[in-house]
């Protein structure tokens, strides 16, 4: 009624509330700007959600009516404030309002309007920036037909684009495809240095794949092999150096990131899957990953080599100072520890101040080698060391068996660094991801064993206290091995001798109900998640390789854009800046795909038509 009682007056609502500092029941109102409203845009949006809900027992048909009385009467003018966002039309976009913003647009509403968004530095925020902030597709489609295509490609104060504002907020899928249907770019960086692509790639990975598929297409076959038309425009072009592909500001902070770089941060390997991003990937192998690769290879061959010659002449002439030192095998090898010891520790620190040491270290691989560089320092040493002496204590004793088993132990562990060679082979590197995965389920699976090994143990335990007796039966140790020997299927059920009458009973119960819980239940779920998960990495068998290469390349390149020392470029940096070179010279053209083969290796290049 009181409504009415402003139209029927003749006031006018062409003014905002000011900022109200209380509330009607007397408290504080913490967000002032929460009320900067016209009359009108207050009846276009009376729930914003973050606000006290306004006009709660109104129905859709009488907001409606009470809007067009309004306009028809000439009190609110539908373009009111025009240069301010918390606009009748704004709000009707952000809220999806179609049949709101339809009554608007008929009484003279300029849907091409651009208003000032927050701080922005320009008023050039339009209407499809609010309706795409909120993922209202309803609201582009009506605009669609009413307004120059050039409005969904305008560009607000902070250069986005709608669909950079709707990356950053609605993340609508439907939208977005909406968007790029309209013409709006998913390539260019707004003034965040983000795009589409590169948000996409963090948050909304389908229309990643949409944007990255859009740049190739097949066009017929040539001479046997598949001809494509590639773009790199917006993926890695224009470069931002020498060798520097194009790098956007990931949404969580830190450093500028590449396309390869936010693939392989956020794991998206179901990207790998767009034929240009299979492309990247093939032809940086073989313009440059594979050479490295070699190179790199006999590098940590060569150190395996000399540390395996070292260790099987560590008791040469029985710890004789003078015979070790004369030995050849000893000789030659502590030089080749030596020598190569200083590039693998320059490869490691590097890697430190690039990464942070924490960062770096988080990787399994790292910690590997760090161990390598301090063990490989203590195995010349070792050819020197006392034989044991007979009255050894305890804590000297448990030294020379840490001493005498650090060779061996070294060599298992080269042998577990080199799978990370090996995965970058095709045939090997999709079953060492299945192994990891296995050993995460074995992980998980022991946290649920525990508690029935324990439990069942702690009963056998009570069964034995409650015998009354003093029974030799190994203690709560020997409890647990047998609980572990009985699940690997050797099965001695001596244990249960010294019970007798119906506590015997009690143990056969105890035994058959472990047999059947950790036996048949448990240990055929492990077989069933092994199963799981070898179907789950076969079926991706060939992205999971690929996503292998990328991130080791990914590390080959970090390690070769470090500055050259007295200005001379090494032979990978040329390496690097030929397939940049590449890309550059074949990019918005056809080209022969080669394929990236089943293993390391230096084909020839794709070549462009």
């Amino acid at each position: 009624p009181a409504i009415r009682r402003s139209l029927a007056s003749g006031e006018s609502w062409d003014f905002v509330f000011p900022p109200a500092p209380y509330a009607a029941d007397g408290s504080r109102v913490m967000q002032l700007e929460g009320r900067c409203r016209s009359p009108l845009a207050l009846l276009v949006r009376p729930d914003e959600g973050n606000l006290v809900r306004l006009l709660p027992g109104v129905s859709q048909a009488e907001r409606l009516a009470l809007i067009e009385e309004a306009l028809s009467s000439g009190a609110a003018d539908a373009n009111y404030p025009r240069w301010y966002w918390s606009s009748p039309g704004a709000h009707a976009c952000f809220e999806g309002d179609v049949e709101a913003l339809s009554l608007l647009h008929r009484f003279g509403l300029n849907l091409e309007q651009k208003v000032e968004w927050l701080l922005q530095p320009s008023p050039s925020f339009t209407y499809a920036h609010a309706a795409a902030f909120n993922g209202n597709a309803n609201v582009l489609t009506f605009m669609r037909q009413r307004v120059r295509p050039s409005v969904f490609l305008a560009a607000d104060g902070d250069g986005s684009n709608p669909l950079h504002t709707l990356m950053e907020s609605s993340r609508n899928l439907q939208t977005a495809e909406l968007l790029l249907e309209l013409g709006v770019d998913g390539y260019c960086k707004n003034g965040a240095g983000r795009s589409a692509l590169s948000m996409g790639i963090e948050t909304l990975p389908a229309l990643a794949a949409r944007l990255l598929d859009a740049k190739s297409r097949f066009e017929y076959r040539w001479w046997g092999n598949d001809l494509f038309w590639y773009s790199f425009d917006g993926v890695v072009l224009p470069l931002d150096g020498p060798a520097s592909p194009l790098a956007f500001a990931p949404l969580d902070g830190g450093p500028p990131l590449t396309v390869d770089q936010l693939v392989v941060k956020h794991k998206r390997k179901e990207l790998l899957s767009t034929p240009l991003l299979r492309s990247l990937v093939g032809r940086k192998w073989r313009d440059f990953g594979a050479g490295v690769f070699w190179r790199r290879t006999a590098q940590y061959l060569f150190l395996v080599g000399a540390a395996f010659a070292n260790s099987l002449d560590l008791r040469a002439g029985g710890a004789d100072p003078a015979v070790v030192a004369s030995s050849p095998v000893f000789v030659v090898s502590t030089l080749a520890l030596l020598g190569s010891w200083p590039f693998f520790f320059s490869v490691e620190s590097a890697g430190v101040r690039r990464n942070g040491l924490a960062a770096n270290f988080g990787s399994a691989w790292n910690v590997l080698d760090a161990g390598h560089l301090l063990a490989i320092l203590a195995l010349p040493p070792l050819h020197f060391l006392p034989q044991q002496p007979a009255d050894a204590g305890a804590l000297e004793a448990s030294a020379y068996a840490v001493a005498q088993s650090l060779p061996g132990l070294l060599q298992l562990s080269f042998a577990v660094r080199g799978l990370e060679y090996a995965s970058l082979f095709r045939s090997l590197g999709p079953l060492l991801v299945t192994v990891r995965g296995m050993l995460v389920d074995i992980t998980r699976f022991g946290g649920l064993y525990a508690f029935v090994l324990i439990g069942f143990a702690n009963a056998f335990f009570v069964l034995f206290a409650l015998s009354g007796e003093s029974l030799d039966y190994g203690g709560y140790p020997r409890i647990l091995q047998e609980q572990l020997l009985w699940l690997l299927s050797s099965v001695d059920r001596s244990l249960l001798d010294g019970l007798t009458g119906q506590l015997h009973a009690t143990g056969d119960v105890l035994f058959w109900g472990y047999i059947v819980l950790s036996y048949f239940v448990l240990l055929n779920l492990l077989i069933a998640v092994f199963n799981s998960t070898f179907e789950k990495v076969q079926r991706q068998a060939f992205n999971e390789w690929l996503f292998l290469r990328m991130a080791t390349m990914l590390d080959f390149e970090a390690r070769v854009a470090q500055p050259p020392r007295g200005g001379q470029q090494n032979e990978p940096a040329r390496w690097l800046d030929a397939y940049y070179g590449e890309l550059e010279d074949t990019s918005n053209s056809r080209s022969v795909e080669l394929g990236v083969g089943g293993a390391p290796s230096s084909s020839s290049r794709g070549r462009s038509i």
